[in-house]
């Protein structure tokens, strides 16, 4: 019979190799790739993990105003701490007359350019006036938070410029709330405008003067910041002057002494509630 006795030739190439070396070369270079997917997506995981890290990483700590120290100022309520009659820069400032009494909460307000940030700085002794005197009593301490600071050494760090203006008698700086711990080595010059602007405030309320002069303290400052200071202020032991265009600032503020300045060097004694209710100043003379 055709074919009895013989076997079948194999289809395929002579010489082919066999059929099970032909598996293991499959799963050899399946098992590679599966190897390098596998690492891949793990460095993919890696990757997006971290960049969730970073996107999703926690804010700093909301700074919060710790208020003023338990300590009293050297002067009683009603003591005269410091006076000044017309006081004036021609061109600058039109003559200022007032008298500022311990315990006493001052507004200076005016126009942009009437001379509101020369007024304070002369009460401070910082500026000399060309005209007027100002009589401050014994042992009388004033601290001024300036709008500016052009003198400030922008490579010391903010601990030592702290240090170097307080002493080191002072309150740590990080106890006040106004510094980030962060911030706190960092040179001047590295940080924003706003940290440097709470470093002053820091450094003005550290000393705990008898009067505390605030030009636009509102400037640079988070509303959380702002609204902790306006809190706070009532229960300064000391006098407290702020200068401010800050309409918020002013219809909030509780002063019972008010300076209108460059209208004629008004200084005036306004009940608490008229300026809440925002009466026009300067007040209207018969």
């Amino acid at each position: 019979m055709a074919g009895c006795g013989r076997r079948r030739p194999r289809s395929g190439h002579a010489g082919a190799a066999p059929r099970t070396e032909g598996r293991a070369a499959k799963k050899f270079y399946a098992d590679r790739n599966a190897t390098v997917v596998s690492r891949r997506i793990k460095a993919a995981r890696l990757a997006l993990g971290r960049l969730a890290e970073a996107q999703l990483r926690k804010p700093p700590p909301v700074l919060s105003f710790a208020g003023f120290a338990d300590e009293k100022t050297a002067s009683a309520d009603g003591t005269t701490l410091l006076a000044a009659a017309n006081v004036a820069i021609t061109g600058r400032l039109a003559p200022v007359s007032l008298e500022i009494r311990a315990g006493e909460r001052w507004l200076v307000t005016g126009g942009n350019g009437s001379g509101k940030s020369r007024l304070m700085a002369i009460l401070a002794g910082t500026l000399c006036p060309e005209q007027g005197t100002v009589v401050r009593g014994n042992r009388v301490r004033v601290g001024l938070l300036a709008q500016d600071w052009p003198d400030a050494d922008l490579s010391a760090k903010i601990s030592d410029a702290y240090r170097a203006a307080v002493g080191d008698t002072g309150p740590d700086l990080a106890s006040l709330g106004l510094i980030r711990p962060q911030d706190i080595d960092r040179p001047l010059g590295a940080v924003s405008v706003g940290v440097r602007r709470r470093l002053q405030l820091a450094i003005t309320i550290a000393t705990m003067p008898d009067v505390l002069l605030l030009d636009e303290p509102t400037n640079h400052l988070s509303l959380d910041l702002v609204e902790e200071l306006e809190a706070a202020l009532p229960y300064y032991p000391g006098a407290v002057v702020i200068a401010s265009h800050d309409r918020w600032l002013r219809e909030r503020w509780r002063a019972d002494r008010l300076a209108a300045v460059g209208v004629g060097g008004a200084a005036e004694r306004w009940p608490r509630d008229a300026l809440r209710r925002r009466v026009p100043y300067p007040p209207q003379r018969g």
